[in-house]
């Protein structure tokens, strides 16, 4: 492509539109995560024990990743927008166009999570205090989506290493 011409033609949504749709669909997410957890909690209770439940940490955390990926995984398919991404206007899509592929979708949602994952582990082992844990579950997400104001194109780190990006639907009619 010559230096002349622009590298793509979309719009990029500003960081502010993307929080807004991330609050968004965080309030559809967290829902969905309850009830997970409570389908898991009363189908691993004891017969024998009503009243106590052993569910090991393990098992309610990693429901996590599993909800996010199956919730942002089956409107980035279908559509390439979650609700909040209608609502603000926002689509992902991949950079070689098309739709994004399953494979693009859990690399974009987990690398952060897996970015986040020494802090929470140095807080619930012990190795940290809270304050250290935070800042340390902190940093590599700042780090993914301060990418954005050295990338040409304004993507997140976690764009750049899915191959996805983000764009701003024009408004209909």
């Amino acid at each position: 492509m010559s230096e002349n011409q622009p590298d793509d033609i979309f719009k990029r949504p500003s960081l502010a539109r993307h929080f807004a749709a991330m609050v968004y669909d965080m309030f559809l997410v967290l829902p969905l995560f309850m009830a997970a957890v409570f389908v898991l909690v009363f189908t691993v209770g004891s017969a024998e024990e009503p009243d106590v439940i052993s569910l090991p940490s393990w098992a309610v955390q990693s429901t996590w990743p599993v909800i996010l990926i199956l919730f942002f995984g089956l409107f980035w398919r279908k559509s390439g927008q979650t609700l909040g991404m209608q609502a603000w206007r926002i689509r992902l899509q991949p950079l070689e166009g098309g739709s994004v592929s399953w494979l693009q979708c859990v690399f974009r949602i987990l690398i952060p999570v897996a970015l986040t994952l020494p802090g929470f582990a140095g807080y619930e082992w012990g190795w940290w205090d809270a304050r250290v844990s935070a800042l340390a579950a902190f940093l590599p997400i700042a780090g993914l989506y301060g990418w954005r104001f050295f990338d040409r194109r304004k993507r997140y780190g976690h764009d750049v290493l899915s191959g996805t990006e983000l764009i701003l639907v024009p408004k209909q009619g």
